[in-house]
């Protein structure tokens, strides 16, 4: 009984983590993001949710309701981009561990 008890509170626990890890664009605060990695990270988020947005489809292709969430991810990315570039250098940026990888994504992305 312990033991299921145990297994129990694991699986909640991983659950409310996972859950608690996907984060949406627009839930995204400027206030919160302090260092550069948070900027690298929240550009990641921003970038991530359009790719899977787009997926194999042309933007002509998307609703109108797709098309509305685009443009509302676009200007997340502005605003991201825009403090960061307040705050931080170009070389403070790619410092950033993720710096790389978020590169790439966002050479893949419809932005």
């Amino acid at each position: 009984m312990k033991n299921l008890a145990i297994k129990i509170a694991v699986v909640l626990f991983i659950s409310m983590v996972t859950i608690g890890c996907t984060q949406k664009p627009e839930d995204i605060k400027l206030s919160e993001l302090e260092t550069t990695c948070d900027y690298v990270d929240a550009i990641e988020i921003c970038v991530d949710a359009a790719i899977e947005m787009m997926g194999d489809k042309e933007f002509e292709d998307l609703s109108e309701e797709e098309k509305e969430y685009l443009e509302v991810i676009e200007d997340k990315l502005e605003d991201i981009e825009r403090a960061g570039s307040k705050k931080f250098t170009e070389s403070e940026v790619k410092e950033c561990p993720n710096f790389e990888r978020v590169k790439q994504k966002v050479e893949k992305s419809p932005f």
